[in-house]
């Protein structure tokens, strides 16, 4: 695979299905009028479990329609478990609100934590890799901080497309091909690699494609707003 993030966008263009919201529409209005009309002892029969399922289902079919729409196709999450031969994220997310670190430390005592706080949906994508620093730890009795950093100006357009597409998720992440990982108390790091990031908004269970883009330098978009401060 030469280039992860460009695979990550094609495999989110291929889960673009089409969704017939009436459809849905229709059928969740039958689902919760029942799902109203359930009584605490009937919640443990299967008939109810399987409605709730169906409900949770179409509630997230709803959601991919809504912001299909909106032209952000649901985020291939499997993207996210490609590794590198030393078990380490080719791709990783970062809080666009955050400081451009993104941390997993693990305790020698069992316990670990990310910073920031992944949502559960990236976080689950991450569990063999925190298993493999959590094992690290565990083996030489020291705890263990791997950081990756994010580096790379957003240009104007992406800043646009954040800006009309915060209101609609909870969080958004920039997701990057990882460079050189600080590693504390181990050495080993992964190979140095140029980013070509993705913002992605999450929104519940969902995760959702906003953009695509090339980092730029300080002097380029320097020169980009010298140009437009000309052209005003």
């Amino acid at each position: 695979m030469k280039n992860p993030v460009k695979e990550a966008i094609r495999l989110s263009k291929v889960a673009d299905v089409p969704v017939d919201l009436v459809a849905v529409e229709e059928r969740l209005d039958v689902l919760n009028a029942i799902s109203r009309n359930v009584l605490p002892v009937e919640s443990g029969m299967p008939e109810i479990k399987e409605m709730r399922q169906e409900l949770r289902l179409l509630k997230s079919r709803k959601q991919i329609a809504k912001y299909n729409e909106k032209g952000y196709p649901p985020f291939a999450l499997e993207a996210l478990t490609w590794r590198r031969e030393n078990g380490f994220p080719k791709l990783m997310v970062y809080a666009l609100e955050g400081n451009g670190k993104t941390e997993f430390f693990a305790s020698n005592y069992g316990w670990s934590q990310w910073t920031p706080n992944l949502a559960p949906a990236l976080r689950r994508q991450y569990k063999d890799f925190g298993d493999l620093i959590k094992a690290r730890a565990l083996d030489i009795l020291k705890s263990i901080t791997a950081t990756s950093t994010y580096t790379g100006l957003i240009p104007a357009d992406v800043k646009e497309a954040i800006k009309e597409a915060q209101p609609a998720f909870t969080t958004m992440w920039i997701v990057a091909e990882t460079g050189k990982w600080d590693i504390k108390e181990v050495k080993e790091v992964p190979p140095v690699v140029r980013a070509d990031p993705l913002i992605i908004g999450v929104r519940g269970r969902g995760v959702y494609l906003i953009a695509a883009y090339d980092t730029t330098t300080v002097e380029a978009e320097a020169e980009r707003l010298s140009l437009a401060k000309v052209g005003e």
